[in-house]
């Protein structure tokens, strides 16, 4: 499971992200950043799924928007994914994917494409407009009792959320939190019972109407690429 934290600002979007891409086994096979960026036009894109199918989706959406403008590209991307969703299904496909982005209609904003409908008011395999103040955390969720155990005050923690630089200011926290536990996700599978899935690094990455900004906020100097994350015994 990868880890996104997306918040969503009147004049930007941020994401919170790690840099780790493992195995089916476990194993860390790459250390990146997992948002895609560009500057003409300014746009930020990450995801939840598998790598291949989201790089070539990224991709597409990128072709379609040098072509046709911004909101013409995202629906090129719609159609085309909706006309491989019989074949995409069939192979298992689920996935979020997260689009930054300045429409000529509507401005700067977040667009959610996901392979399934389990957001509030968002339907799957279409591009829906998330409004100001939409939150998600996927990998995980934001633990309050967990942020107190490392030091983060809740009042300080709320304070934050009010200011809108939550991620900014406890972003290395929560993503050490989620990553501790990303491994006991579901006990019932036991070939990833206890397979942290959360690592390399993390970085914020701000998408607003005039620029895109990636902030390295903590490398996780212990992952190696071709050894499993041990979040458990870095976290000691």
């Amino acid at each position: 499971m990868t880890l996104v934290v997306t918040t969503v600002h009147a004049d930007r979007v941020e994401f919170l992200t790690d840099r780790a891409s493992i195995d089916p086994a476990g194993v860390l096979v790459n250390i990146a950043s997992k948002v895609r960026t560009r500057t003409g036009p300014v746009m930020g894109v990450t995801y939840r799924g598998r790598a291949g199918l989201m790089d070539v989706a990224t991709a597409a959406l990128f072709e379609a928007v040098d072509r046709h403008g911004f909101d013409r590209g995202v629906s090129v991307l719609v159609d085309l994914m909706a006309g491989q969703r019989a074949l995409l299904e069939r192979h298992g496909a689920d996935f979020d994917l997260l689009i930054a982005g300045v429409s000529e209609t509507e401005g700067i904003g977040l667009w959610i494409l996901p392979s399934h409908s389990n957001y509030p008011g968002i339907t799957g395999w279409r591009a829906t407009k998330a409004p100001a103040g939409f939150a998600v955390a996927l990998g995980g969720r934001i633990d309050i009792p967990a942020l107190e155990a490392k030091g983060v005050e809740r009042a300080a923690a709320v304070a934050s959320i009010h200011r809108g630089t939550l991620l900014f200011d406890y972003g290395v926290q929560i993503a050490s939190t989620m990553r501790e536990a990303s491994g006991f996700e579901d006990g019932t599978a036991l070939e990833r019972f206890a397979q942290c899935s959360i690592g390399g690094g993390v970085d914020l990455t701000v998408v607003s109407a005039a620029c895109t900004t990636t902030l390295d906020l903590h490398t996780w100097q212990e992952d190696k690429v071709g050894e499993p994350i041990d979040a458990w015994r870095a976290a000691a």
